[in-house]
């Protein structure tokens, strides 16, 4: 059935394709077409899965594969992270951030990197306060998450909750401020 307006339809086979460019899947095929309720067959270089189109808008990573999360870091060994950007993303600008987040299971420190603005990184209410910013290449940026939540894994202050990984206990947070700040 038409749309009375069509002009205000969002392209959806266009907004998948740039979200694909730039956290690493590729829209390969829709069932039936390029609407919101559609599947949407995506691959990457970890698997190819038929997802919701709505759902791939929000990723900041091309899937949550167990290979994925087992990808080398540079210089590194395994990640326990489940992001590791492409030398191409390595390049781009990036933000390595300390939150106050709060999601069902409670308030929690947070570390992570985006290429986005947090208040679109996080859902509404999601974000408490922000402790700390730190601006770089995507690649700057991720090795230097990588570093810490090494450490705080050595020292026991990384947690994981129901909802999210990168998690830090309060003990952790005046070293990650002044390594933030080096």
């Amino acid at each position: 059935m038409p749309r009375k307006r069509p002009e205000c339809r969002k392209d959806w086979d266009k907004l998948l394709k740039q979200k694909g460019l730039e956290v690493g899947f590729e829209v390969l095929q829709w069932n039936p077409y390029p609407v919101k309720r559609a599947k949407v067959l995506v691959s990457c270089e970890h698997k190819t899965q038929w997802v919701d189109p709505r759902g791939q808008l929000r990723k900041s990573h091309c899937c949550r594969s167990g290979a994925y999360r087992n990808c080398p870091s540079p210089g590194s060994g395994n990640l326990t992270a489940s992001y590791v950007p492409t030398p191409e993303q390595r390049l781009l600008p990036g933000t390595l951030y300390l939150v106050r987040y709060l999601d069902d299971s409670g308030t929690h420190f947070k570390i992570g990197i985006t290429r986005c603005s947090l208040n679109r990184r996080f859902r509404h209410n999601q974000l408490i306060s922000i402790l700390a910013l730190h601006t770089a290449t995507l690649g700057e940026c991720f090795d230097l998450e990588q570093s810490l939540l090494k450490w705080a894994k050595e020292n026991d202050y990384r947690y994981s909750s129901s909802t999210t990984t990168e998690l830090l206990h309060a003990a952790a947070i005046p070293h990650v401020l002044a390594t933030l700040r080096q």
